[in-house]
């Protein structure tokens, strides 16, 4: 029998939760109906006290008793804009799951969220009496980890947007493409505008291909004269993407769409978040040393050698998603054998 189930996500935002949802959904692969609460903060304004946002497509009060289950579907927000969906699962009882969440929950979450539940506002009491009936807790890193207890830390499900596990690896530094973010954007943005200055020189020095995955970033990337590639489609930064043979990023699921394609990626991180890419096999950059002196000194050979570290780390971690997931029937899907690929 066909399921309903509702991912909690965006749509319309940035690419980047619909290419975390697109490879979640390439896991889960029971016959179902995928609907999609869109948290999007575009949105934010729009949520009202009893329902959901203007634009979502799964609408309070009228859908709640036909879905079967719910995801939160590998975000850093699973607290305070998915409020509609605790409602949803306080009064209907139905089966939840967090799935490739990271970060933790912050106070105005849990408040929320024991509110709905009607249970002392701390996060230990979410876990006793919220967070333990979820059939699936899996995180992208550790601080999403302590705070859903009992939680599985894998990687961000971004690492299967491209579903293929035999995957040709990268044997040469030819093409490099850099994950561009302004640090004058206020939400998402980069606090730290020495990291955004760093990108831009390093861009036009080694005629590397600028990419952005916020209008407001193509805006301010084309200004500066750096031709940078957009779309408003999450699928085509898949095409654009397996093109490279390396990848610099200050976007999380920038380096997550080069590892899914087993493309060598460096991260530069800038916040708490960062810690997500290491599971996922991508090179975290702390900014300890110079960014161009450490492109320099990555030759072809260790190109092959770090992108046949991430094929081999996909197959381990895709195991490990089978291994959860299977339990809860929430995949038909096999585990990885490199004898059964022939």
């Amino acid at each position: 029998m066909t399921k309903n189930i509702v991912y909690s996500s965006t749509l319309g935002w940035n690419p980047g939760d619909e290419i975390i949802l697109h490879g979640l959904r390439n896991l889960i692969n029971i016959p179902h109906n995928p609907i999609i609460f869109n948290r999007s903060p575009c949105l934010a304004n729009n949520f009202e006290a009893q329902g959901y946002p203007e634009g979502a497509s799964h609408t309070f009060p009228y859908a709640r008793d036909l879905v079967d289950h719910f995801i939160f579907a590998g975000t850093p927000d699973y607290g305070f804009s998915s409020r509609a969906i605790y409602r949803d699962i306080q009064r209907t009882g139905k089966d939840f799951s967090f799935i490739g969440v990271g970060t933790g929950i912050p106070q105005e979450a849990v408040e929320e969220i024991a509110r709905i539940f009607d249970i002392p506002n701390n996060i230990e009491s979410l876990n006793s009496h919220v967070f333990s009936k979820a059939k699936v807790k899996i995180t992208r890193d550790l601080q999403a980890h302590r705070h859903l207890h009992g939680s599985h830390v894998v990687c961000c499900p971004a690492f299967f947007c491209h579903p293929e596990l035999d995957i040709k690896p990268k044997t040469q530094k030819n093409k490099v493409a850099v994950c561009w973010q302004s640090n004058a954007i206020e939400c998402c943005g980069v606090k730290n505008g020495k990291m955004t200055d760093m990108l831009t020189k390093f861009i036009q020095k080694n005629k590397a291909q600028a990419v952005c995955h916020s209008f407001p970033d193509f805006i301010a990337a084309s200004k500066l004269g750096l031709d940078p590639f957009f779309s408003s489609s999450y699928r085509d930064y898949f095409d654009f993407y397996k093109e490279f043979d390396l990848v610099i990023s200050l976007r999380v699921h920038g380096s997550g769409v080069a590892s899914s394609f087993g493309i060598p990626n460096i991260t530069i991180g800038h916040d708490s978040r960062s810690e997500a890419v290491t599971y996922f096999g991508s090179e975290l950059f702390t900014g300890s040393c110079n960014l161009q002196e450490y492109f320099d000194n990555i030759d072809d050979t260790e190109i092959e050698n770090r992108s046949r570290k991430i094929i081999d780390l996909k197959r381990e971690k895709y195991n490990q998603y089978i291994d959860i997931l299977k339990p809860a029937k929430l995949t038909t899907l096999e585990k990885y054998n490199e004898k059964d690929m022939g």
